[in-house]
């Protein structure tokens, strides 16, 4: 991921919870990055790995289906 990538990663991870405490905005950003690390490992990222990754993300306490969508987004 590029200094530019993990910059939007933050961004869109910051709009996405808001008010959430450094500890939280700090763990849902390297689990996100850490899910799409994995999912990228083969260089692409096919339809059933974003499901997943999308599931996964929405896992996360206030996290809804339209933010993991737009986490994922970012880090594809």
């Amino acid at each position: 991921m590029s200094s530019d990538e993990y910059t939007a990663l933050r961004s869109i991870v910051r709009s996405t919870l808001g008010n959430a405490d450094a500890q939280l905005f700090n763990v849902v950003t390297a689990v996100s990055g850490l899910l799409t690390a994995v999912a990228y490992a083969d260089r692409e990222i096919d339809a059933s790995e974003a499901e997943l990754l999308k599931t996964s993300l929405t896992r996360i306490n206030g996290m809804s289906r339209e933010n993991a969508e737009a986490i994922f987004e970012v880090v594809q």
